[in-house]
């Protein structure tokens, strides 16, 4: 599959997949949390991740949500066992 987002499935009115992708963030999380002690990512590394969201396609810009994941990236980004859907961090 490939990286780019517009070649990509779009799932943003998926409220199933939505669940699953919070769901998913969440116990990555709390896995990163147990095992390393790091639930927040540093402050630069927030900063690098939203402006890579600022500048792809599949960021909605009027709702701060990415049309892949549906997550609300200015909180995503902030949790650093998160991915990016489209591979970009």
């Amino acid at each position: 599959m490939s990286n780019e987002p517009d070649k990509l499935i779009k799932m943003e009115n998926n409220p199933v997949r939505l669940l699953f992708n919070l769901t998913e963030t969440a116990a990555d999380s709390l896995k990163r949390a147990i095992i390393d002690g790091v639930v927040i990512a540093d402050d630069d590394k927030i900063e690098q991740r939203i402006n890579l969201c600022y500048g792809c396609s599949a960021f909605d810009k009027e709702q701060a949500r990415c049309k892949l994941c549906g997550c609300v990236m200015k909180l995503k980004v902030r949790f650093d066992a998160a991915k990016c859907p489209a591979g970009k961090w």
